[in-house]
């Protein structure tokens, strides 16, 4: 049990060791000075009351304490409060002042200053006015044109594909509407407030413009060079209105930018003198104003317009397809396109380019000596055997007189596609110059242009003679392999073994479509692929001027359904 106050008092006194009588005295003299005698639960009462008196003294100190710290903080955060105001209002006075030192306004910041008034309405609108007459060709007066710089811009640019959103931006920084509107700082006075919203709404514009600089310049290169291919303009006129676009450009962003900088900077630091708005809320700038967005929407546009337009000639020729197949279930052409997407995915052959480090990378899988290539190529691969090889062989036979040596005929025919692939060496150059031109940067823009031109028509005319003189090489396979059908389905005089079962010595893994394969049945596939393939380079997308395959029709270049190695086996075991 604990001791009380009294215990102690009773321990330091030693009662307990006094007798009666020193204790009755001792009680005498304490009650005749004023002393009184108390319970225990009363002494221990008032013992706590005095702890808990001790209690709330240290607790009110403590609320003391606090109280003086929170006080403290108002008071630093009144004292930043204030000393930000008089920072704005400091920042404030000076944007007023700049405006006055830079002859925008007078010094009261009511009037503007004529030089800036001048700037403005006649010099900065001339400027947008004639850039926008040189570019009305290229972005909106001939749809056709516009539409072609338009996918040029959007979608051939791989390193920067904003090109055409920054040169339209620029092309509508003249708003008629807005000048008019700002005819007001000429015609009365005091217009500083009242031209506010109007130099905000044109800065705003700028503003977003003004880290592009380059990137503009580049894409009024690439627009006007490309219209000239197009049109077929003189030089000088293009390289005239490039100069000229670039001097407006300058202009505006070099002469009338700052100007305009500071006047905003003053209406921003006049509006935010008594709070905080950032400079980027206070021009209420958006998502949509971003560069980017624009070019995003075109091109989801655009990707649905090409799927549309891919949709009407699938469905164009599905119904060619099905008119055919009701004349003729056992069209040539049709089974060689579908061999053709069977077996051959263009993607993944460019893909295997890429890993190999392989030169035909410089290939774009819409281009025409590529898909022209890739087919010989996989004819050349799958069934060069029925031509040089052993394993077929071919009496020679007399047709009306005429001495024919099919395996001497075959054979000669395929030599020539070594001249495709020269060729197509050679266009490979033309595709690696074309690179160097445009990773130069010590070259400048007229010698660029002029040999990237050069380059350009050299590609154009290869690419003609490619798929001319393949046209020719393949009708004469075309020619060798109808005549071995017709015979075998008639007098079987050509063909000596054309029952006989064809095998290959395979690596593990490795696969050939011919493997397992009758002979003749190899000849018709041959013959098929070929026909399909004169199609192509004749009336299909093979054929034509541009170097170039847009929409296509037949060939399927989106392909990733390719048949893997054990499928084929599985598939030409079936047919075996």
């Amino acid at each position: 049990m604990e001791k009380t106050k009294i215990d102690e008092i009773r321990e330091k006194l030693k009662i307990n060791e006094m007798d009666d009588f020193t204790k009755k005295d001792l009680f005498n003299k304490f009650t005749s000075i004023g002393g009184k005698v108390i319970e225990e639960t009363e002494d221990e009462n008032i013992i706590e009351k005095m702890n808990y008196d001790d209690l709330n003294k240290k607790n009110k100190n403590i609320t003391i304490k606090e109280q003086k710290k929170i006080k403290k903080i108002k008071k630093e955060d009144e004292k930043n409060k204030i000393n930000i105001i008089f920072a704005n209002w400091i920042d404030y006075i000076s944007s007023k002042l700049n405006c006055f030192i830079s002859n925008i306004t007078n010094f009261k910041v009511t009037n503007f200053r004529n030089n800036f008034i001048n700037l403005i309405l006649f010099d900065f609108q001339n400027a947008l006015i004639n850039s926008r007459m040189i570019l009305a060709s290229v972005l909106y007066q001939d749809k056709y044109i516009a539409s072609e710089i338009k996918k040029m811009l959007c979608f051939n640019s791989k390193d920067f594909p904003f090109y055409f959103e920054i040169l339209y931006k620029y092309d509508n920084l003249f708003n008629a509407e807005l000048f008019n509107q700002l005819n007001i700082i000429r015609e009365e006075l005091k217009t500083v407030n009242k031209a506010k919203p109007y130099f905000i709404f044109l800065f705003k514009n700028l503003y977003i413009l003004k880290p592009y600089i380059n990137a503009l310049k580049i894409s009024v290169d690439k627009a006007l060079i490309y219209e000239r291919d197009l049109r077929k303009l003189e030089k000088n006129i293009t390289y005239s209105n490039i100069r000229k676009l670039y001097g407006y450009i300058d202009f505006i962003f070099y002469k009338v930018y700052p100007k305009l900088f500071i006047l905003i900077d003053y209406y921003y630091k006049n509006d935010t003198k008594d709070k905080n708005i950032d400079f980027i809320n206070y021009l209420e700038l958006k998502e949509e104003d971003q560069i980017g967005f624009l070019t995003m929407k075109w091109k989801k546009e655009l990707e649905e317009e090409a799927k549309k337009m891919k949709k009407l000639k699938e469905q164009k020729l599905n119904e060619e397809v099905i008119e055919k197949e009701e004349n003729n279930k056992n069209d040539p052409i049709k089974k060689g396109l579908d061999l053709i997407k069977k077996y051959i995915n263009f993607k993944q052959i460019l893909e295997k380019f890429s890993q190999e480090k392989d030169p035909r990378i410089l290939f774009s899988i819409n281009d025409k000596v590529f898909l022209t290539y890739t087919l010989i190529d996989f004819f050349d691969k799958e069934f060069s055997f029925i031509l040089n090889s052993n394993k077929v062989n071919y009496n020679i036979v007399f047709d009306f007189g005429n001495r024919i040596d099919m395996k001497k005929e075959l054979l000669n025919n395929y030599y020539k596609l070594n001249g495709i692939y020269e060729r197509v060496n050679e266009y490979l150059k033309i595709l690696r110059d074309l690179k160097k031109i445009e990773d130069d940067a010590f070259l400048n823009i007229e010698e660029k242009n002029a040999l990237h031109n050069q380059y350009t028509i050299q590609r154009s005319q290869i690419s003609k003679i490619i798929r001319k003189e393949t046209s020719e090489i393949v009708e004469l396979f075309l020619k060798n392999f109808l005549y071995i059908l017709t015979d075998y389905r008639n007098e079987k005089k050509v063909l000596q073994n054309p029952d006989d079962i064809v095998e290959f010595d395979l690596k593990i893994g490795e696969s050939r479509i011919c493997e397992g394969q009758k002979i003749i049945n190899i000849i018709e596939n041959a013959y098929y692929i070929i026909d399909a393939i004169h199609f192509l380079l004749i009336e299909g997308e093979l054929g034509g001027i541009s170097p170039i395959v847009e929409n296509p029709i037949y060939l399927n270049l989106d392909n990733n359904e390719v048949i893997n190695n054990e499928e084929k086996i599985e598939d030409k075991n079936k047919k075996s």
